[in-house]
């Protein structure tokens, strides 16, 4: 029989995926990079990493405040659409696919930026943890790490179980609950006289309180905290979790 992709790698590299999440666009990213940055304090020309960078959003951003970005990912169709975007932009970014549990890029980075959760795909806790190791090793010392993930109370507490809106041409239907430590998300795309299309999302929630000390172990302090994508204190209620680290 014929191995199953894991839920991430079918649909990250579907084309439906854009329009699904297409609330998701180039506003928010320079929000949040406008927030992150002056905590950085760090000089133009520096190396940056953007892991998991999707489409490019937040690396066009980072390559537009004079740093040097490489994106990496491991959707095919996601790099076409960065390179595409960053040529046009007229951007030097490095793009490289992998899978970022085993990447080894063999050079180190001033900061190395997680956006919009892009963690705890894994089935454990072994293997989501296992990235923070490949960040650490992949910053120069005194290095940074951004961070930014689902913020677990906020999410119990606010879950919305389902919804749907139209797409072109076709309803989208969305269904969500809490399983344990798992956030899973059902998307079914409905098109007329087409049979429907089933993706699963699955995300391990981790509060602050567990993902601190891991981070910790791995060398990287945290310094900051942020609740939202315009860099607003944490608080329990905030919709983020965003973690601001320095590699010792």
């Amino acid at each position: 029989m014929p191995s199953v992709k894991p839920w991430f790698e079918e649909w990250f590299n579907h084309p439906l995926y854009l329009d699904v999440y297409s609330h998701r666009d180039d506003a928010d990213a320079r929000r949040l990079i406008a927030a992150v940055l002056p905590f950085l304090n760090i000089p133009a020309g520096s190396p940056v990493l953007d892991l998991a960078c999707g489409t490019g959003r937040h690396a066009v951003v980072l390559a537009e405040s004079g740093l040097q970005v490489t994106g990496v990912d491991l959707s095919e169709n996601l790099l076409a659409i960065a390179g595409k975007e960053t040529a046009r932009l007229g951007h030097s970014i490095e793009l490289i696919r992998s899978d970022m549990r085993y990447l080894n890029l063999k050079k180190s980075f001033s900061a190395v930026f997680s956006l919009f959760t892009s963690f705890g795909y894994f089935d454990d806790d072994r293997e989501n943890f296992s990235v923070f190791r490949v960040i650490s090793d992949h910053l120069e010392p005194g290095g940074w790490f951004v961070f930014d993930y689902l913020n677990d109370p906020f999410i119990r507490q606010h879950l919305v179980p389902s919804d749907e809106r139209r797409l072109e041409g076709a309803r989208l239907i969305q269904n969500r609950r809490i399983e344990g430590r798992v956030l899973i998300k059902q998307v079914t795309i409905e098109k007329p006289g087409q049979e429907p299309l089933h993706f699963n999302e699955k995300v391990h929630l981790y509060t602050a309180d567990e993902l601190v000390p891991v981070l910790w172990a791995m060398g990287l302090t945290e310094m900051h905290r942020l609740g939202t994508l315009d860099g607003d204190p944490w608080t329990p209620e905030s919709p983020r979790l965003i973690l601001i680290c320095k590699k010792s």
